[in-house]
């Protein structure tokens, strides 16, 4: 459990039908990367407007 409250492993893409390729593994690492930064930019709202709320 990481300081940010996101687990990455939950935000694994699929793997590409037809198993990996090199070029399939690059896209797969940037969609889960893309996957973990939404899903951070959303804990970062959701925090602020809690805040925001007291």
């Amino acid at each position: 459990m990481s300081k940010t409250g996101i687990r990455p492993l939950e935000y694994v893409p699929d793997v590409p039908d037809g198993g990996m390729t090199v070029s399939k593994f690059c896209g797969w690492l940037e969609q889960w990367k893309v996957n973990v930064t939404v899903a951070y930019s959303q804990k970062l709202n959701n925090k602020e407007q809690l805040d925001e709320s007291r």
